[in-house]
């Protein structure tokens, strides 16, 4: 059996231990305790601005995705075809206008259509107009043939030669 006095020794020993560790942990409460709250309400204040940057992020990233749909749609708006004119070019002076508004009735199918379409196919306003034969002012008959065509932002500029033609097939006018 143990000696009576190594045992209250022991005891001791774990007594002085304990209230080393107590008293330890009460100066060190006392000396980093403030810093620690400090550094805990640093962190959620960095917690809290983190969370605030991030929401200002995702609403930026929806106004960017928002402002490049309405860029997308404008950009394709504009790739349309809003407007036809015509320029006539023919010997008869005072029937212009009537086979600007017919040309412009014979083209009103491309009102809409996309301007880079029209520009890689213009074979297609071509056969349209090709030997197309409209009544003029007089009651003459008059033959159309596409001359040029432009693009002018979303309008679409088409020159055509009017030349008279008689009823047998046969161009009165001097080439």
């Amino acid at each position: 059996m143990e000696h009576p006095s190594r045992r209250v020794r022991h005891l001791r020993l774990w007594i002085i231990f304990s209230l080393g560790i107590l008293v330890g942990a009460v100066i060190m409460t006392l000396f980093y305790g403030k810093k620690l709250d400090s550094l805990y309400l640093e962190r959620d204040a960095l917690y809290y601005a983190n969370n605030q940057k991030n929401k200002e992020i995702l609403l930026l990233r929806e106004d960017i995705d928002k402002q490049a749909k309405r860029h997308a749609r404008q950009n394709e708006d504009s790739d349309r075809i809003e407007k036809v004119a015509v320029e006539v070019e023919s010997e008869e002076a005072f029937g212009q206008e009537a086979i600007k508004e017919k040309v412009e009735e014979i083209l009103q199918p491309f009102v809409g259509k996309s301007i880079h379409w029209v520009s890689n196919n213009p074979d297609v306003l071509d056969t349209m107009l090709k030997e197309r034969s409209i009544q003029g002012k007089n009651k003459t008959k008059l033959e159309i043939q596409l001359k040029y065509l432009a693009f002018l932002d979303t309008q679409l500029k088409v020159w055509v030669q009017a030349r008279e033609v008689s009823d047998k097939d046969v161009s009165m006018a001097d080439d």
